[in-house]
């Protein structure tokens, strides 16, 4: 479980707030930064985002949520997740030893369908804006809804713009930064297929393809 504020804390009066529910490897950086830049004519700098990122929803606390603005629940879809959250665990090593790797996965795949569950029938933590990032990434009629939803102002200034957090893309890293639309982020599920962690992939959507 991991709630983490975004960077820069201490250096502004936050006029603006915002709160999104997702995964890790999610794209939900992504998501967000152009969600900021939406609300706020200096790109995001005046909001504060927090981040529930990798949290259980039972977890989630009142306090959590006590902020104002816009909630999101930002999912991706299973197969391109699971993609890519195994290629970051085996570059970043998120747990003590290479052997924990399938334990940490197999906990995240809990959490993701748990948050999945909190999409079809919130509890927890009621969005006010559901945002599934394949959709985002592909299309601009559905990053106005968002905007429209959000009550910012659309522009494509982070559009193409790779998030730096955990030192970028899983696949890419930093290195497409500034023509972040060329990376296939779409393709994840299909890119995994071509490397050292195939069998690992493909046995883990089997097990958690459809939920648990």
């Amino acid at each position: 479980m991991r709630v983490r504020i975004s960077p820069g804390v201490l250096k502004i009066n936050y006029m603006q707030h915002i709160t999104s529910l997702s995964m890790a490897r999610s794209g939900h950086n992504f998501v967000v930064n152009n969600v900021m830049s939406w609300l706020d004519k200096n790109d995001g700098e005046g909001i504060l985002h927090h981040n529930l990122e990798n949290i259980e929803p039972h977890r989630i606390v009142p306090n959590h949520l006590k902020w104002g603005g816009p909630k999101m629940l930002i999912w991706r879809d299973f197969d391109n997740w699971l993609a890519s959250i195994i290629m970051k665990s085996y570059k970043m090593r998120p747990t003590r030893s290479w052997e924990d790797i399938p334990v940490y996965i197999d906990k995240v795949c809990k959490i993701y369908w748990a948050q999945q569950g909190e999409k079809r029938s919130p509890q927890h933590f009621v969005p006010h804006v559901p945002i599934h990032y394949e959709e985002f990434v592909k299309s601009q009629r559905y990053r106005k809804a968002v905007c429209a939803a959000v009550g910012g102002e659309y522009n494509e200034k982070m559009l193409n713009h790779v998030a730096t957090q955990a030192n970028g893309s899983s696949f890419d890293g930093i290195t497409l930064q500034g023509r972040g639309s060329e990376m296939d982020v779409l393709n994840r599920s299909k890119a995994i297929l071509k490397t050292e962690h195939k069998e690992f992939y493909l046995k883990i959507l089997e097990e958690y393809g459809r939920g648990f």
